[in-house]
């Protein structure tokens, strides 16, 4: 699923953390080439394969070679408890060290902006839905009206 704001960008999501943070230029978007798409999350850290509409095209592997050995379903878990695919008591040398308090600070506020963006996409579509309901109903209402009054035309006849 992709949500975009219509003009400049399209957001995919992350194979790890779930959430709409890859970006996609939209004219990349709508002719369905992501060569520009970005491939690490800005906030689980996760490394991508190559992307879809869908998000992170389905492969075999899970992920631990582009990964830091670090595989798919540890990173997962990893996010859930620090934001970040990465254990920070197990970083390697080479790695900053562990995120500041500013850092998960903003890590915070951005999951939440994503998740927010989730939910109103959730609400935009239901209320889509029931535009659709409703102009059903009104159409099949039409018919029927119609139809008995056509059957009322005919009786008088």
């Amino acid at each position: 699923m992709v949500y975009t704001d219509g003009l400049y960008e399209a957001r995919i999501r992350c194979e790890c953390c779930n959430l709409p943070t890859l970006r996609v230029p939209v004219d990349q978007y709508l002719g369905q080439h992501f060569e520009q798409a970005e491939r690490v999350c800005g906030l689980c850290e996760w490394e991508s394969v190559a992307l879809t509409a869908q998000g992170a095209a389905a492969t075999v592997d899970s992920g631990a070679e582009r990964n830091d050995g670090i595989s798919l379903a540890e990173a997962r878990a990893n996010f859930e408890r620090y934001l970040s695919m990465y254990d920070p008591e197990k970083l390697e040398a080479w790695m900053l060290g562990p995120p500041s308090a500013e850092l998960l600070m903003r890590k915070r506020a951005f999951r939440d902006s994503c998740a927010a963006l989730l939910s109103e996409f959730g609400r935009q579509r239901s209320a889509f839905d029931r535009v659709q309901a409703c102009e059903s109903a009104l159409e099949a209402q039409a018919d029927a009206d119609r139809e008995r009054l056509d059957g009322s035309d005919q009786e008088t006849v």
